[in-house]
């Protein structure tokens, strides 16, 4: 995996990278770091989560409940993407967004 830095530590595979830069760079700052013991991550979803009336497999629901649960945590911070045909980007919440496709998955 490779590393990169952005707020604190942030780990991303390379597949993960083209789809980082372009749809949540802009959210942390746009790289902005930060040496304060503080953790970014970001998750890359391949499974809908259950949302505006679509189901979701077992790993949306666990990617959905993971991303919960990091961002419950102090100095902890996580931006999430999954795909999805249905779903739209939430207005309330800039930590995650919907890569939108025009098939079902």
């Amino acid at each position: 995996q490779a590393q990169a830095s952005c707020q604190g530590r942030a780990r991303l595979s390379c597949a993960s990278l083209f789809v980082f830069l372009h749809t949540m760079w802009p959210l942390c700052g746009g790289g902005a770091a930060k040496n304060d013991g503080s953790v970014l991550m970001f998750h890359i979803g391949t499974n809908n989560w259950q949302r505006e009336g679509e189901f979701a497999p077992g790993s949306g629901i666990l990617h959905a409940s993971m991303h919960q649960t990091f961002n419950s945590i102090a100095g902890v911070k996580c931006y999430s993407i999954y795909p999805s045909k249905i779903q739209t980007n939430p207005k309330d919440d800039d930590t995650f967004r919907i890569f939108k496709l025009e098939h079902d998955i």
